[in-house]
């Protein structure tokens, strides 16, 4: 039988922060550490952090990553496996990209777009 679901939690999960001061960044799954939270790495600063699963949605994409590596390792493979250009090819990104540009528009300037 063939399973519903498409995207596990797993080491080298890429995911995206849906909540919080780092709504809509990039972060990748190093650990897993029990079934409701993850440490992570994220993408665009140099921190690792334990986050809740509910503050995290998965994406499709997968990298070879473990605890034992450093940020400039996770970075490079993003950059090997070009994710970051796949992250913003997705309909999600398209979408929180339309927004954050709404969100910095006038009245007039939100007029003109319609």
């Amino acid at each position: 039988m063939p399973s519903v679901f498409k995207k596990f939690v797993e080491n080298g999960r890429v995911a995206y922060y849906n909540r919080g001061e780092k709504i809509e960044q990039l972060t990748v799954i190093i650990q897993i550490i029990d079934q409701n939270r993850v440490l992570v790495q994220d993408v665009e600063d140099s921190g690792r952090y334990q986050v809740n699963l509910k503050h995290i949605d998965l994406t499709d994409f997968v990298v070879k990553a473990s605890h034992k590596n450093t940020k400039e390792d996770v970075v490079s493979v993003l950059k090997t496996d070009d994710i970051i250009a796949k992250w913003k090819a997705t309909d999600v990104y398209k979408k929180f990209d339309g927004r954050n540009k709404r969100r910095g528009l006038s009245d007039f300037e939100r007029f003109k777009v319609r």
